[in-house]
C-alpha cells in the first residue's frame, strides 16, 4: 500500500537460519528484489544446532539475552547494509533516522 506521498517503499525479508542469516531488500510496489546479502549466524558460538542453543538459553536467562542480542545485532547489520546508499529505502517516520537503516526493534523472544 502506498504511503501518503504515493511511494510503495521497501521491505526486508530475513531468514534467520542455523548457520547463516540471509536478507533481501524488496521493492513493495513491484516485488523486485533490490538487494540480497547473507552473513554467518553469530549464535553459532552457543552451539552448532538450534537444540543446543535452546538448551543454553533455557538454562540461563543471561545466555538467552545474549542469543537474542546477537541475532538482533546481525539482523540490524544486514538491514543497514542492504539499505546503505539507498535513500529511497530509508523510513523517515520517527522509528529511524535517515541513514541508519531503520533497524529492528528488540522484538525477538
Amino acid at each position: 500500500m502506498p504511503d501518503i506521498d504515493g511511494n510503495n517503499g521497501f521491505g526486508v525479508a530475513i531468514d534467520l537460519g542455523t548457520t547463516t542469516i540471509a536478507g533481501a531488500l524488496v521493492d513493495l510496489g513491484t516485488g523486485a528484489v533490490a538487494g540480497e546479502l547473507s552473513l554467518p549466524n553469530p549464535q553459532s558460538g552457543w552451539g552448532r544446532d538450534v537444540v543446543s542453543r535452546i538448551d543454553a538459553g533455557t538454562k540461563d536467562p543471561a545466555t538467552l539475552a545474549e542469543l537474542k542480542n546477537a541475532a538482533l545485532a546481525a539482523c540490524n547489520s544486514l538491514i543497514t547494509r542492504l539499505a546503505s546508499g539507498r535513500t529511497d529505502a530509508i523510513k523517515k517516520d520517527g522509528r529511524g533516522k535517515p541513514g541508519d537503516g531503520a533497524p529492528l526493534p528488540g522484538h525477538l523472544p
